[in-house]
């Protein structure tokens, strides 16, 4: 966050770490009741914290006081802020969105009523959501189911991340991390060939800003 401390969540709540500390310490969201199975949060371009409880409910908390935003009417699987600020919300029947000045999230116009578990952002205005009805793309306003080939997950996915370039790298509803090549509307895909990850689900798939990957699993982090 903005004071440079670094948040945890979990089933029970969450934790924050200090700079320094030794250990966690309880968080300081307030909520009643109590924010369970939050599996999502991010810093907002303010500083301040947003984090989404699996129940619908959605809090920001500015460093002093927590607010709760929102209780949308289904379970919210992630959380992201574009680079111009707006927030984007998956949730389990489709996709929310939220302006910067906008009182509430709505939804957003033209997305499809699937359950989302992810998103990922490639190039200012360009994002990705991974779904169950398959990898969903919204450029230039416009909202794509994409058509997939190759190795296809029947499933859909649960995380991505994404790069300029138009590779994607998905975690599916089945064991494996996929590679894909986005040619207009489709998407070719490889599964990624690791002992490992051929084992167990990919929760989430990030990039960092040395455009390592970073994959999570019910066995642990890999990266490459």
């Amino acid at each position: 966050d903005a004071r440079g401390r670094m948040w945890f969540a979990n089933e029970m709540g969450g934790n924050v770490r200090d700079p320094g500390a030794p250990r966690l310490a309880p968080w300081p969201l307030d909520a009643s009741p109590p924010a369970r199975q939050n599996l999502s949060m991010q810093a907002g371009p303010d500083g301040a914290m947003w984090v989404a409880s699996y129940d619908g409910r959605l809090f920001r908390y500015d460093g002093r006081a927590t607010r709760l935003v929102a209780t949308l009417p289904h379970f919210i699987k992630a959380i992201r802020f574009d680079r111009s600020g707006r927030l984007w919300i998956a949730t389990i029947k489709g996709v929310f969105s939220m302006s910067p000045g906008d009182d509430r999230p709505q939804p957003a116009e033209g997305a499809p009523a699937t359950q989302c578990s992810d998103i990922a952002e490639s190039a200012p205005g360009t994002l990705w959501f991974a779904c169950n009805a398959g990898l969903l793309r919204l450029a230039q306003g416009r909202w794509t189911l994409l058509a997939a080939h190759g190795d296809t997950v029947p499933g859909g996915y649960i995380g991505v991340a994404a790069t300029a370039d138009g590779t994607v790298w998905l975690g599916a509803n089945e064991p494996g991390l996929f590679r894909g090549e986005v040619h207009g509307d489709s998407v070719r895909l490889r599964r990624v060939a690791d002992r490992w990850l051929d084992n167990t689900l990919a929760y989430f798939v990030r990039r960092d800003r040395r455009n390592w990957l970073w994959v999570g699993g019910s066995a642990g982090v890999d990266v490459f």
